[in-house]
């Protein structure tokens, strides 16, 4: 059985999952301007079945979420923990913040003109990234 519902819309599934939003941008299918398109008829568009579909989704979202139960932090070294942290949540933030930069200028360059508020959207970002 699926786990995916082919009435759904794509912006409502990338809403829902951060994992299908990677997906869509490796398949190149629109989340966003695009996101009222169903899963049924994106699957028909991508030559895929619903399961096909849901079987990638369960694949990317093992390969974005780490591995929680790999160690035993209570009893690792301060140095163990500080590799830990180092490898897996560093490379998360070294990944995805420049590829949410972009989108955030995929949508400011779309919508802008109507929601200026994103101007400042992408400086709060900006301050953010560069903390970060």
């Amino acid at each position: 059985m699926t786990e995916l519902d082919g009435s759904r819309t794509a912006g409502e599934l990338a809403a829902d999952d951060p994992a299908a939003v990677r997906l869509f941008e490796r398949l190149g299918i629109d989340y966003c301007c695009g996101g009222k398109r169903t899963l049924s008829d994106i699957c028909a568009g991508q030559q895929l079945s619903i399961e096909e579909l849901a079987g990638m989704l369960r694949q990317e979202r093992e390969k974005s979420t780490p591995d929680l139960a790999e160690g035993n932090w209570n009893e690792a070294t301060l140095g163990e923990l500080c590799d830990h942290i180092v490898e897996t949540h560093h490379a998360y933030l070294r990944r995805e913040l420049p590829r949410l930069t972009g989108l955030i200028d995929k949508v400011i360059s779309a919508h802008a003109a109507g929601h200026p508020e994103l101007i400042t959207l992408r400086q709060v970002f900006a301050d953010l990234r560069a903390e970060l």
